[in-house]
């Protein structure tokens, strides 16, 4: 499980993607991991959220703002136009959190939250 802070790098973007007929919700996070001020060291992270959830964010996903991220990072490399390989940061339905206050044009609206689902269990004390 990995948890940072960060600010939105590219806005929320959605789409539907028929091959898994669902629609997706991309954006990127910069986490500033700087330890002084001679060498700022950034890292990207990409984020995918799935359905609903991805679509309820998207306005919310607008460049600056400051989100807290918490979810299992997934690392990989692709080869860029010049065939120079570049390494990425990756989080698949990543719980986000916004610490910075509303941006959004309506002010009044209220920031979507994420439902966690319990599921019951036939033992509602728990085993001891």
């Amino acid at each position: 499980m990995t948890i940072f802070t960060g600010r939105i790098s590219i806005p929320g973007e959605t789409k539907y993607i028929e091959k898994i007929s669902d629609t997706v919700t991309t954006f990127s996070v910069a986490e500033d991991r700087t330890k002084s001020k001679d060498k700022p060291k950034v890292k990207f992270w990409r984020m995918s959220k799935f359905g609903k959830n991805g679509k309820a964010l998207q306005p919310y996903l607008q460049k600056g703002r400051i989100v807290e991220i918490m979810g299992d990072a997934e690392e990989g490399c692709y080869l860029n136009k010049e065939g120079k390989p570049v390494a990425y940061l990756h989080m698949v339905n990543p719980t986000v959190r916004f610490l910075d206050g509303m941006k959004h044009e309506d002010s009044t609206a209220e920031i979507p939250t994420e439902e966690i689902v319990v599921e019951e269990d036939d033992e509602a004390d728990g085993p001891f």
